[in-house]
């Protein structure tokens, strides 16, 4: 301590008439309010965008061949004997970054919509929230996945096997890709749940229903069989994604109930 200020706390020091012990010691200013928690505000979901955005740009630029030729092909039948020459195992890689991808910001968009209707007051069950809904979609994909390898295996050959796998997977990469922007938007441009809720639905949407029309093609553009085409949509598509938003739902309410 200086001598200035030894001076200045001398006369309150032990043993002058301006120290009164009785008096309770208090603290100088106002005590401020807690700062709310918010996602803006979050370092490890700021983390998470920024790793995002890095392993994309990356990802793009190293896969662009794979995005021209799939987006020049998404009206187009593949010839079968060349199926199996169209990606290399690098881009098929890229794309399953981007499927995983999806599934983070899927998880970070329910998660930032859970916030508004749920105040967890304890800051370590953020990340158990948000790490439960990764965990959701994730498992989501999984046992989708294993649905379709129990079902196509059954009806169909491997060469349309593997035609739609490749199908399938450039549209779930396309997802991620775009569900990054629109995650980022909504949260850092404050973009109102309707409009996020919107534009999730076309990003969400497009890829699968173009993808749904290359499925027709690979699979029943032969026989002719739109009926057993829906019923396999019905079957793989709409009924494990129902299930998907009810365990959503589910998962929001216990949460809800015991954060």
């Amino acid at each position: 301590m200086a001598w200035s200020d030894t001076l200045h706390y001398a006369p309150y020091v032990k043993g002058t008439p301006f120290l009164h012990e009785e008096v309770p010691l208090s603290t100088l200013g106002e005590a401020g309010e807690t700062i709310p928690y918010s996602i803006i505000n979050d370092s490890m979901v700021s983390m998470i965008f920024v790793v995002c955005i890095l392993i994309s740009m990356l990802t793009i630029i190293r896969s662009w061949r794979l995005i021209c030729f799939q987006t020049k092909n998404v009206f187009r039948m593949p010839r079968e004997n060349s199926a199996r020459l169209r990606e290399t195992a690098p881009e098929m890689r890229y794309q399953t970054y981007f499927l995983l991808q999806g599934g983070v910001m899927l998880g970070v968009l329910v998660y930032n919509f859970f916030l508004t209707w749920a105040k967890i007051e304890e800051a370590e069950k953020h990340y158990f929230v948000l790490g439960a809904f990764c965990s959701l979609f994730a498992a989501y994909h999984i046992i989708h996945e294993i649905l379709l390898v129990l079902v196509r295996r059954v009806f169909f050959n491997k060469t349309q096997r593997h035609l739609d796998d490749l199908s399938r997977l450039y549209a779930l990469a396309v997802q991620g890709a775009l569900l990054l922007p629109l995650v980022m938007a909504h949260v850092y441009l404050q973009m109102d749940i309707s409009t996020t809720i919107y534009l999730l639905t076309i990003i969400l949407g497009v890829p699968m229903f173009l993808h749904a029309m290359k499925e027709y093609n690979i699979f029943f553009r032969k026989q002719h069989d739109i009926p057993a085409f829906l019923l396999y949509l019905a079957a793989i598509e709409a009924v494990p994604l129902t299930l998907l938003v009810g365990a959503t739902i589910a998962v929001a309410n216990y949460l809800t109930q015991y954060i």
